[in-house]
């Protein structure tokens, strides 16, 4: 296949102190059936021994970096967008699975729609400890749905399922210091007004759950909250500073209710979409374990 049907992907992958979970995230990249990419692996100071969990992965694809200190996510961001090559910027996180035909997927969509900027996929959530599937991330297809509730809510884009234009990615960039655990959302409500925004209706990736996500997610909303205020009051878009308050306060009562926030997303007991999910999952997870 040439070049210009096959463009470059940087796939940007920031990692601290992930522990064994690094090689299956990595694994999952490398398996990709679209194979024209280059993984830049940003070691955000880990303290763990992360790293020695890649040290039996030879591929020229692979190639690591390392801040000499733990700089944050939005620093490691940056720094692997001005490092890359490709046509196209994709992300990855540490911990979670990427399905092995989502690059070949994004690509093919991207170059049919050029005037979509940032394309995210559907996702599954599973347990770390018992690798279940429990159900589904927030998920909307279309610009317009997606930023509908922007101003109440968020823009249900998951962060580690992005694709999208280098030059996107470029241009806005990452603010730093960072907006602790919504980093993303800030990015993509600033870059709202003049992008477009796509979701994959495909399964194509599997976002890790964990004791913490509901501790993490409080936080990320009250950084989101203080966000999108300065946001709106520079663009002098008042209304949207007191619905962006009520939305806030409304979501953090939800999120302190963790069986409420869980129930929103998962499946029912013998949905039989589910058995398609747990099956295929436990396929790609016996694949990464080879």
């Amino acid at each position: 296949m040439s070049e210009k049907l096959s463009p470059l992907i940087s796939v940007i992958l920031p990692t601290y102190n992930a522990g064994p979970d690094l090689f299956l995230a990595v694994k999952s990249i490398l398996m990709q059936t679209y194979n024209n990419f280059e993984l830049l692996l940003i070691d955000d100071g880990s303290t763990d021994e992360s790293l020695s969990f890649l040290k039996g992965i030879r591929d020229e694809r692979l190639k690591i970096f390392k801040n000499y200190k733990n700089m944050g996510l939005s620093y490691s961001l940056n720094l692997g967008i001005g490092l890359s090559n490709g046509e196209f910027i994709a992300r990855m996180d540490g911990d979670d699975i990427s399905y092995v035909d989502r690059f070949e997927r994004q690509v093919k969509f991207l170059m049919a729609n050029p005037e979509v900027d940032l394309l995210a996929t559907k996702c599954v959530v599973f347990s770390g400890g018992k690798n279940e599937v429990l159900g589904y991330l927030p998920f909307e297809e279309t610009h317009e749905k997606l930023i509908k509730n922007m101003v109440w809510s968020h823009i249900p884009m998951p962060h580690p399922s992005w694709m999208g234009k280098s030059q996107w990615f470029k241009n806005h960039l990452y603010k730093f210091p960072e907006v602790e655990r919504a980093e993303d959302q800030e990015l993509l409500v600033r870059a709202s007004l003049n992008s477009r925004y796509h979701t994959l209706p495909n399964t194509l990736l599997a976002y890790r759950y964990s004791e913490q996500s509901i501790q993490k997610k409080f936080v990320a909303r009250k950084s989101l909250f203080f966000a999108k205020n300065s946001f709106f009051l520079e663009k002098k878009m008042y209304f949207c500073n007191v619905a962006n308050f009520l939305g806030t306060f409304i979501k953090l009562i939800s999120d302190c209710l963790p069986i409420l926030t869980i129930a929103r997303n998962l499946f029912k007991k013998n949905d039989p979409v589910l058995c398609d999910e747990k099956k295929n999952f436990s396929c790609l997870m016996l694949d990464l374990r080879r």
